[in-house]
């Protein structure tokens, strides 16, 4: 696959600046509004546990949220507090301002240590593959 997207330099640096002063460990996506299998597969509570799990081995941990539900964001901060950080207001990607908080989503997650991302989603493979970091699908077992 061809991941050789150009983020724009404004969008790069405001990103730059916003990383530098919050740490990122662990980028999540976590898909919501528009994508049947990532709702289904990929539910909340797995992230949450998986979060829960992670801080009781590193406490001092923090994590990049990714996601276009606003309830997703409100839900996570109200249980993890500072231990997880957002760059993004608008959450809409039918809007200019929307497309540039994704864009600046896509930097951001590409620019911590991993990611743990949405099942069947092409924006967490992409912004692990940026950077070649790894990508951690975060899902249901399958059933065979």
């Amino acid at each position: 696959k061809n991941v050789n997207l150009v983020i724009k330099k404004s969008i790069r640096e405001f990103g730059s600046r916003f990383l530098q002063n919050n740490q990122c460990d662990i980028g999540i996506h976590i898909r919501r509004t528009d994508h049947a299998e990532a709702i289904s597969n990929s539910p909340l509570h797995l992230f949450k546990d998986k979060i829960s799990n992670t801080l009781k081995q590193r406490p001092d941990y923090r994590f990049y949220l990714s996601t276009d539900s606003a309830e997703v964001v409100q839900e996570l901060q109200s249980q993890f507090k500072d231990r997880l950080i957002t760059g993004v207001s608008d959450r809409r990607r039918d809007s200019k301002e929307g497309i540039r908080s994704a864009l600046l989503d896509l930097y951001c997650l590409s620019n911590c240590k991993e990611i743990w991302g949405s099942d069947k989603s092409s924006f967490s493979d992409r912004a692990a593959r940026m950077s070649k970091i790894p990508l951690k699908i975060i899902s249901l077992p399958t059933s065979s």
